[in-house]
């Protein structure tokens, strides 16, 4: 049986480049999630929500998934913020990051970075030391 290759994650950047095609063109924010394995590969991609030009709501059981259903330790929160707001993150968006968080920990799934995406840039919670290290395999990216 031929095992499938998952794309690594190892830097924000490689965040940027799978999530900017996907949600870095739209007029109003989309939600993401990463999903990993134990090497950072990337198991699979879920849209969590979509919503208006300043903000995207969702419950908080959108965001919870059966982790051993995919082999997934780790995720990444992606989401964009369309133009012209840039990809600095508002204090919703801080607030966001530490209640999502705290329901991966209590599913035993660590949240590596939650990556804002702007049209033509992006900013990385773990970068910005707003998120503590992880696994050895994701590693600050060198702009």
């Amino acid at each position: 049986m031929k095992q499938q290759v998952c794309q690594k994650i190892t830097f924000s950047r490689d965040v940027f480049g799978i999530a900017h095609p996907l949600i870095g063109h739209f007029q109003t924010e989309h939600t993401i999630v990463l999903l990993l394995n134990t090497k950072g590969g990337l198991v699979k991609t879920v849209q969590i929500a979509s919503g208006l030009p300043n903000v995207c709501r969702f419950r908080l059981k959108d965001v919870m998934f059966d982790a051993s259903k995919f082999g997934v330790v780790a995720t990444i929160l992606c989401h964009n913020h369309p133009s012209p707001y840039g990809s600095e993150p508002s204090e919703d968006d801080i607030k966001t990051t530490a209640i999502i968080r705290e329901v991966w920990r209590r599913q035993k799934v660590l949240m590596l970075d939650h990556v804002i995406i702007a049209r033509d840039s992006y900013f990385s919670f773990f970068d910005n030391k707003m998120l503590p290290k992880g696994f050895s395999f994701y590693r600050k990216s060198e702009r």
